[in-house]
């Protein structure tokens, strides 16, 4: 009988017992009891009430389904951590492969989607949209973490150079704080690694990235005003890339570094002679050397002199 098959499924809580108790008018009653037969479901007219009964068995069923699937991510979140390295270069820890964590991520979502797109997630509804929101504010996490260390990475090794800090020092201040907070970030990381555990001990994260982004984004912009204010001065900069040119402004005082970028600034110019500060001679890739006309003293802004060859 359907309706036996349906009061005897496992899969019933106290709450659907209720439910069913409401539909027949019988509070005592236990169909687990061993003194419970046949009979005395019969005695109760259930099949009066069978289409009601047998929806709630399969909700039953249904919510426990539902349940499960949220136990599926608990358990995957119980043991997903972000992947961290040190890195010597930049002496911090720093994310590596993120690809279990964006599948992760992914697969997720679509199951969280799924749950909270049945008829039957009324009782669990409270708990999916929380996972959901957790969900989403980890891949923005994400998205934003990834973003703030490759642009710190990147900018890391400029603003640290004596040359950049002198000519831009409240960029490098603003800089500086980005560094403390991204450091502060990985060396908690690297303790507390586990992603889940993550966003909701820092429900403040998510924004302090954002934040941290806009700085990066801004001694960036000016970091490019500042390369196009010497390109004006000097325009054979243009030949060169931003790379290259950082290179020279981050390390004007050093020639060896400036004469390997002559050759792209200059037609047929590899090197230059240098005694004491004081060019000479210029070297072409023909071996030939010709003298100054007039000696370049190599001090001051380098776009100034290097304009004077």
């Amino acid at each position: 009988m359907p309706i036996v098959i349906a009061l005897r499924n496992d899969k019933l809580e106290e709450i659907h017992w209720q439910e069913i108790k409401d539909h027949i008018g019988k509070e005592d009653l236990n169909i687990s009891s061993e003194d419970f037969t046949l009979e005395n479901l019969i005695a109760l007219d259930v099949n009066n009430y069978r289409e009601e009964i047998v929806a709630i068995s399969v909700k039953a069923e249904k919510e426990h389904g539902l349940k499960q699937d949220v136990k599926h991510l608990e358990e995957t979140w119980k043991r997903i951590a972000f992947p961290i390295e040190f890195e010597e270069k930049v002496d911090a820890y720093i994310l590596k492969d993120l690809e279990e964590i964006y599948t992760a991520l992914d697969e997720s979502l679509a199951l969280i989607n799924a749950v909270l797109g049945s008829r039957y997630v009324k009782r669990l509804r409270t708990e999916a949209e929380k996972w959901k929101k957790d969900i989403n504010i980890l891949m923005e996490m994400v998205d934003q973490w990834i973003m703030c260390q490759k642009n710190w990475m990147y900018l890391e090794n400029i603003y640290k150079a004596p040359d950049i800090k002198k000519a831009m020092p409240d960029e490098t201040k603003r800089f500086d704080q980005v560094d403390k907070f991204f450091k502060g970030l990985m060396q908690y990381t690297s303790k507390h690694p586990l992603c889940l555990k993550t966003v909701r001990a820092k429900p403040q994260l998510l924004d302090q990235l954002k934040h941290n982004n806009e700085e990066l984004d801004y001694v960036q912009k000016k970091l490019d005003e500042f390369m196009e204010v010497k390109r004006k001065c000097f325009p054979r900069f243009y030949f060169l890339s931003n790379d290259e040119l950082i290179d020279i402004l981050a390390n004007s005082q050093n020639m060896d570094v400036i004469q390997g970028h002559l050759k792209t600034c200059f037609d047929n110019i590899v090197s230059v002679d240098v005694n004491e500060e004081e060019i000479t001679h210029m070297n072409s890739n023909e071996k030939e050397k010709v003298k100054l006309k007039k000696v370049v003293k190599a001090r001051g802004n380098i776009e100034a002199w290097l304009d004077l060859l």
